[in-house]
């Protein structure tokens, strides 16, 4: 092999090195993309399963044994994503409410005046909430606990649906449907006047009370947010 020969087969060489290094510069990522939508596949999996044999079993008797045994993963491999039974309860939660909140939010973004709006956004909720005390008592019970027992998820909810109702009351006040005032502060008066209709808690006692029923309510609270 003549100098030139060598030259172009060390140059073709150092070319080839460095187009691998290139390539496995770019492999990091790339894995942790993989290993990320790997993570997310299966915690989502593991909530599934779980919705799953909480309807079956109730959320108090299903175990991790149970949701490990239905996706063909051992106990500590389900640890792997979740850290405790709880955990999963709680995600499990977070994603329920997390549909209310989008609905709310849909309603929120309706056409109409913010009096219609706001009427929308608290009878969406309620009807949400309604339907799975009438339709899925199991998942009604699993939220009504966490709501009892205060759990890491409901704090985004709550927040969530002041947020959205804060919105809407703030737009109405723009142009003088509501009254003035601290939009956050009345989003919250309005959720605790109209909370025996919006509480997974007390969904379903009205019942045995003689109560307004929430169109009622909702409109002692859309009067008492127009001026005088």
């Amino acid at each position: 092999m003549n100098v030139s020969t060598r030259r172009i087969d060390t140059h073709a060489h150092i070319g080839a090195r460095r187009g691998r290094a290139g390539r496995r510069s770019l492999q990091p990522d790339t894995q942790a993309d993989y290993r990320s939508a790997v993570i997310l596949e299966t915690r989502s999996r593991i909530l599934e399963v779980a919705v799953q044999l909480y309807r079956q079993l109730g959320h108090r008797k299903t175990t991790v044994i149970d949701i490990a045994h239905e996706i063909s993963m051992s106990p500590a491999n389900c640890y792997r994503f979740f850290s405790s039974k709880q955990a999963i309860k709680d995600a499990v939660v977070g994603r329920l409410l997390e549909q209310v909140i989008v609905a709310a939010v849909d309603a929120a973004r309706s056409d109409g005046s913010a009096t219609v709006r706001l009427q929308a956004v608290l009878q969406e909720v309620e009807r949400l909430h309604n339907n799975r005390f009438m339709q899925d008592k199991s998942l009604h019970d699993l939220v009504a606990t966490a709501m009892r027992e205060n759990w890491t998820s409901v704090r985004p909810y709550s927040e969530g649906m002041e947020s959205v109702v804060a919105q809407v009351i703030a737009d109405g006040q723009t142009p003088g449907e509501f009254r003035k005032g601290d939009s956050m502060t009345v989003a919250r008066c309005v959720l605790a006047a109209t909370d025996f209709y919006t509480n997974p808690l007390l969904i379903g006692a009205s019942a045995r009370f003689a109560r307004p029923t929430p169109d009622q309510m909702l409109e002692f609270c859309v009067r008492g947010l127009r001026e005088v």
